[in-house]
C-alpha cells in the first residue's frame, strides 16, 4: 500500500485550467520544464459551465486529462487560467493553505482515486474516473467535502464526462471510501502510509 500511495502522491500535481480551445480533442500538448513532462487531453465532452459551489460567476471550460512524469496529475486551483503562455510554476509550500484535515482527505483521495501511468489518449471510462477524482480534489480544497454543496459541485463536473452517471457513481464510491478511512477509529496500514508520504505534497505540487 505504501508504494502505491507514494506513486499516487508523486503524481499529484496541481495543473492550470487552460483554455479549452488550445487543446482540441485527441491532441497532446507537452510542456518542457525542469520539473516535469506533461501531456494533456480533453477528458470532458462539454464545458462545465458555472459551478457556483466552487467559484460563483465563473464559467468553467472542459476538464483536462493530464499525465505528468508518468502519473495522473490533478489541478488544485479551480478556475485558474494560464497567463501569457505560462503553463505552471511552483509553490515553496503548497500545503500551507490547507488544514491538516484537508491534507489527510487529499491523501485518501489520491490513494483511492484514479491513476494511470500511460501517456496515451484515455478511454471514455478512464475519462469518467479521472473527472470524478478531479472533482473530489476540488471539493476537498474548497473545504466542502461530505456536504450537499460538495456533492452538487461534483455532479455538475461529472455531467461533463462521456458517461455522467458512471462518473458520478465513481465519485460516490470514492467519497465513501475516503469517509470510511478518515473516520476509522483504529490506525491502519493506509493511515500509516499517508503519514509517511505527507511530505511529498509540498515537494510535488505544481500550480500557477
Amino acid at each position: 500500500m505504501k508504494q502505491k500511495l507514494k506513486r499516487f502522491m508523486a503524481g499529484f500535481m496541481a495543473m492550470l485550467t487552460l483554455v479549452g480551445t488550445l487543446f482540441a480533442n485527441g491532441t497532446t500538448a507537452f510542456a518542457a520544464s525542469p520539473q516535469a513532462n506533461i501531456a494533456f487531453w480533453n477528458a470532458s465532452v462539454k464545458n462545465s459551465g458555472e459551478v457556483s459551489e466552487l467559484k460563483p460567476g465563473f464559467n468553467h471550460g472542459k476538464i483536462l486529462y493530464s499525465i505528468l512524469d508518468g502519473n495522473s496529475a490533478y489541478c488544485m486551483n479551480f478556475g485558474l487560467r494560464a497567463d501569457g503562455g505560462q503553463l505552471m510554476n511552483s509553490y515553496d509550500d503548497a500545503s500551507t493553505s490547507m488544514s491538516a484535515q484537508q491534507r489527510k482527505l487529499l491523501s485518501y483521495c489520491l490513494y483511492y482515486g484514479f491513476n494511470s501511468t500511460q501517456k496515451a489518449a484515455p478511454s471514455n471510462s478512464q475519462c469518467d474516473e479521472y473527472i470524478a477524482t478531479q472533482a473530489m480534489v476540488w471539493v476537498i480544497v474548497a473545504d466542502i467535502f461530505g456536504t450537499g454543496s460538495g456533492d452538487s459541485a461534483a455532479r455538475k463536473l461529472c455531467n461533463t464526462a462521456p458517461s455522467p452517471d458512471s462518473s458520478y457513481s465513481y465519485y460516490e464510491r470514492l467519497r465513501d471510501n475516503i469517509s470510511s478511512s478518515y473516520n476509522a477509529t483504529s490506525a491502519s496500514s493506509i493511515t500509516s502510509s499517508v503519514g509517511s508520504c505527507a511530505s511529498l505534497l509540498a515537494a510535488c505540487i505544481i500550480t500557477g
